[in-house]
């Protein structure tokens, strides 16, 4: 495999997998606020285990509602810190999925919600929803894709993450067809973008996950020829706005930040990063500066920390005209998975398996640990642990000192990051859903 096609793959993974995984942590730090409307409270919830509710259009701390969780404050109060596949130990449910997939679960209503491809080239496109306490597949949706398809060993059709807004499930396929489908899994509207954006794509599929916001989802697709920033109203499907962006290949998310003097949603490309106003797309701000194509930017304090030739930083409220990065630390290159920050302290793990703790007080690197195998996911950041995941299927359950606990092998490949409710994390391979739960 060429390096360059190991880059791409490597990107696409970073961002819906889980990322594609963009890596699935409790990325806490960067949802203070709107946790605090949730009323969350405290950084450690103790929450109750799921069961199926009435669908409505309020998340709740019990929700997963899109990739790195969309932005909640939310903690796992007591995730296992060991588990096995084979025998099972801390599994509380599998569940068989019908094709192969590499973006992440989503977890909304006591529903758990997760795309699949199969078939010829993967054109059949799936979407399951599982009862998030027994397991019980609750229904399933079968679509064929419209747009181009791109499949090889390290990604698939399904490699963007869903969203939902607590009312509806806004899914999107690497062919660039998007499904919008209530909790119960009937039509609400769908797009085929590729018949309206000739060209779109590119030689290793489209992965950037949607998020939505203030009643518009936003949509991220960077392709070789062809490409575009939009938002979509979440109700109807009619377009809101949109800007074409030709010639920009990437594969990162778009991320929502809530902060009293900066709302938006972060945008990031080979070019730049910058801030949109959700409602028409106009920029808060734009920094011009060579940034990563698959690890996304993670906001902290104030700051956007954005992955570029190495970590660098940007004010979320600006004081220079044009706005320049204000931080760098050119020894953290996230090159896939997206960094994770919580308490002055940056988790940035590279492809190689090699992961850093960096102090932002010091401006030192605290700890280093190699973790064996290549890694895509983004780890996951809990109260006293961080959970991370290799290609091959290794699990790593590491203390916040670097020092590795437990090795769980996964038996299948895992390519997408979790997603966490209460005290359980929802993994998913090409072939099963699991539920890991004491």
């Amino acid at each position: 495999m060429s390096l360059c096609l190991q880059h791409t793959l490597t990107a696409i993974a970073a961002t819906g997998w889980g990322s594609i995984r963009g890596a699935l942590f409790l990325d806490m730090s960067a949802r203070e606020n709107l946790g605090k409307r949730l009323r969350l409270g405290g950084l450690t919830l103790t929450l109750a285990l799921l069961a199926v509710r009435p669908a409505t259009a309020e998340l709740t701390a019990d929700d997963w509602p899109s990739f790195r969780g969309g932005g909640l404050n939310q903690t796992a109060a007591k995730l296992p810190l060991d588990w096995s596949i084979r025998p099972p130990k801390n599994i509380a449910w599998t569940a068989d999925l019908p094709g192969r997939g590499v973006s992440s679960p989503i977890v909304v209503a006591g529903r758990v919600i997760v795309t699949c491809s199969a078939g010829e080239k993967e054109r059949e496109l799936f979407v399951l929803a599982f009862d998030a306490g027994t397991g019980k597949e609750l229904w399933r949706r079968e679509f064929a894709a419209q747009g181009n398809v791109v499949i090889n060993e390290l990604t698939a059709v399904a490699a963007n993450t869903p969203a939902t807004d607590g009312e509806r499930i806004y899914t999107l396929f690497s062919s660039n067809d998007m499904f919008v489908l209530d909790l119960d899994g009937k039509d609400v509207w769908q797009k085929d973008l590729t018949a309206a954006h000739e060209g779109l794509g590119n030689d290793f599929g489209m992965a950037s996950s949607p998020v939505v916001v203030d009643g518009v989802v936003i949509l991220q697709c960077n392709g070789e020829t062809a490409g575009f920033v939009a938002a979509y109203d979440a109700a109807t499907g009619e377009l809101r706005w949109q800007e074409d962006r030709p010639n920009q290949s990437s594969w990162t998310s778009p991320y929502f930040v809530d902060e009293p003097d900066a709302r938006g949603v972060i945008i990031q490309t080979p070019k730049g990063v910058q801030l949109l106003k959700p409602a028409d797309g106009r920029p808060v701000w734009n920094v011009e500066m060579e940034c990563d194509t698959i690890a996304s930017s993670t906001p902290y304090e104030g700051r956007v920390y954005v992955p570029a030739k190495w970590l660098s930083a940007v004010e979320l409220v600006p004081t220079e005209d044009p706005a320049e990065p204000v931080w760098e630390a050119k020894r953290l290159k996230p090159t896939s998975a997206s960094p994770v920050i919580r308490d002055g302290k940056i988790y940035a793990i590279n492809r190689g398996g090699v992961l850093n703790c960096f102090d932002l007080k010091t401006e030192e690197i605290d700890w280093t640990t190699r973790l064996k195998g290549s890694v895509w996911a983004t780890p996951l950041l809990g109260p006293e642990h961080l959970y991370c995941f290799n290609a091959k299927g290794d699990a790593f359950v590491l203390n916040l000192k670097g020092e590795i606990l437990a090795e769980i092998n996964m038996v299948e490949e895992i390519l997408a990051s979790p997603a966490v409710s209460g005290n359980s994390m929802f993994v998913r391979s090409h072939s099963h859903l699991w539920k890991i739960a004491e």
